[in-house]
């Protein structure tokens, strides 16, 4: 099956913790099964009283995605949505919280999933299809500045780390984080994210809408 809207992406965006617009919520995921290393890949669970201040050692990333592409053809209307669900894997990495700054050093990662695409004809949808991913993340260092909100929030003004697409597109945007704590040496860094564009690319309009939810595991050194 070919796809005829030319702004479907060949996979979702991968993101390296998740860098979030202002407004878009945090919130704890309920929706995703945990893993095997003792931390929940889901964020639930586990306690909001604990610290984040030390050096954790990044465990893998749980994310789940979706991206719907609208746009008009003629006198149809074409949607095409593509999801993925996948936790990295060959994770490397610590990140250091000092109480107004995180310092991650070679944090790294790769992904092998599958990408399933779908496109709606006025409403009707055609026959699914999936698509390999591949992904592979170097290890990479960088800072960012934080502030605590509340007892179990992290906001981060400058965005965590960037996100990076499937064209090689980087970028660093605000990030607001949940965290819960599994005993006194697990953490998870939860959030999820929303955003909508309206571009237009070789004269044709199109919508993309944007949904994820992120899941980081952390293991106290």
């Amino acid at each position: 099956m070919r796809l005829r809207n030319p702004y479907l992406l060949a996979g979702i965006l991968v993101f390296i913790f998740i860098s979030c617009q202002k407004e878009a919520s945090v919130e704890l995921p309920n929706n995703s099964p945990g893993n095997s290393n003792g931390n929940n890949s889901n964020g639930s669970g586990g306690s909001s009283n604990g610290s984040e201040i030390g050096t954790w050692k990044f465990i893998s990333m749980h994310s789940t995605t979706s991206q719907a592409v609208e746009t008009k053809i003629g006198s149809e209307t074409v949607k095409d949505v593509t999801t993925s669900d996948y936790i990295t894997e060959n994770n490397t990495g610590t990140l250091k919280f000092d109480g107004s700054n995180c310092t991650m050093t070679g944090i790294g990662y790769s992904v092998n999933t599958t990408v399933t695409a779908t496109e709606y004809t006025n409403g009707v949808a055609g026959t699914p299809f999936q698509s390999p991913m591949s992904v592979v993340l170097p290890p990479t260092d960088g800072t960012a500045p934080y502030k605590k909100i509340g007892s179990d929030s992290l906001y981060f003004a400058n965005g965590a780390m960037s996100t990076v697409g499937t064209g090689g597109t980087v970028q660093s945007l605000a990030a607001g984080y949940k965290l819960r704590y599994y005993g006194t040496d697990s953490m998870t860094m939860s959030t999820v994210y929303d955003d909508v564009q309206l571009t237009v690319v070789s004269g044709i309009s199109a919508k993309i809408t944007s949904h994820a939810v992120i899941v980081s595991s952390l293991k106290k050194q």
